[in-house]
């Protein structure tokens, strides 16, 4: 009888540590992210082992953000063919080849073109020269970096260097499109963030209060494992949670949040985009941003002659400056556009 009665307070005594114990997971992740700027400008250095000028901002950085945000990787692109659109092509630079330098000269602020001479020293080719691997060295010398590490000077007067002005230093060109940087990145961050929110199945940030005493901590450890598993893509399932004679209130689900609202996320999107169009001085008929409701587009024409009289005719000024070291035979040009409505 002893022994029944017992056995009868060893169950009353684990039922009290089930209803007494306390226990906390946690479902969901945190993630650090790096909120620095990677193209932060620093101070240009000239590397005595190396022999050559550090750049004032990391040119991987600025290809790499090329790709970060769908407005500024196309706005480089749609500046680059407007601003060699109109080059004439001869034997001396193909079209290709002038296209490939109004691109680094918009991306990195700076474009180098090599000049190839004959026997005479006379300009019979240009080319060319990726900005991404090219460095400066001191009395206007260039060098190459190259994939296997090693390093390929060019002769004196063999590159000549387009740059945009740096009111800093005067070794490298700047990009003008900096301020928008951090703009293009958050519409990156917002953008990963949404893609996450969908594939991880999380659609809401809850609480998940039990205060049932007949739930068993096997059960709790089923459950938790059940919830973790429901992260992932397409995981829209429901759960069922049985407990035998459990409490109406003994499990409560409480949101704290949506974590996946759809209002700022368009938000974001909208003022980085303009923010970024702004930074680029490219006009958001052309940029194709939408006006707001009741707002007119405009004439896209009288757009895309300002934006070339404005911005693309300057920089082609810039490019042309070669000719200063060419014979007159064997200038450059860029042909000049006519207005629309002129005869």
């Amino acid at each position: 009888m002893k022994k029944k009665k017992f056995n009868k307070r060893n169950k009353h005594q684990v039922t009290e540590e089930y209803s007494s114990a306390s226990s906390a997971f946690e479902f969901g992740g945190i993630e650090r992210v790096n909120v620095d700027n990677p193209v932060e400008c620093s101070d240009v250095e000239f590397d005595e082992g190396e022999e050559f000028y550090s750049t004032p901002v990391s040119l991987d950085s600025l290809s790499a953000l090329l790709t970060a945000n769908s407005y500024h990787g196309a706005i480089v692109e749609a500046r680059t063919r407007i601003l060699s659109k109109d080059y004439t092509e001869t034997d001396l630079l193909s079209f290709c080849e002038m296209m490939n330098i109004c691109k680094d000269l918009i991306t990195f602020g700076m474009a180098y073109v090599q000049i190839f001479k004959n026997v005479f020293g006379e300009p019979i080719r240009l080319g060319h020269v990726p900005a991404l691997t090219t460095r400066r060295g001191k009395n206007n010398r260039f060098v190459r970096l190259n994939s296997d590490d090693t390093r390929t000077w060019y002769k004196p007067d063999e590159i000549h260097q387009i740059k945009l002005y740096d009111t800093r230093q005067n070794i490298y060109g700047l990009p003008d499109y900096l301020s928008g940087i951090e703009s293009a990145l958050l519409s990156q961050d917002a953008t990963r963030f949404r893609r996450r929110y969908y594939k991880n199945g999380m659609h809401m940030g809850f609480i998940l209060y039990m205060t049932d005493p007949s739930m068993t901590p096997t059960a709790e450890d089923d459950l938790a494992d059940a919830l973790k598993k429901s992260r992932g893509a397409g995981n829209f399932s429901s759960m069922l949670i049985n407990i035998p004679g459990g409490q109406k209130d003994g499990v409560q689900l409480i949101p704290v949040g949506n974590i996946g609202s759809k209002d700022e996320f368009e938000g974001i999107k909208r003022v980085s985009s303009q923010e970024v169009i702004v930074s680029h001085r490219f006009p958001a008929g052309i940029g194709g941003i939408l006006p707001p409701e009741g707002a007119s587009l405009g004439n896209p024409l009288q757009y895309s002659e300002m934006y070339y009289e404005n911005e693309a005719r300057p920089m082609q000024k810039l490019i042309l400056s070669i000719n200063r070291i060419l014979p007159e035979h064997r200038h450059i040009e860029f042909d000049i556009p006519k207005k629309s409505g002129a005869a």
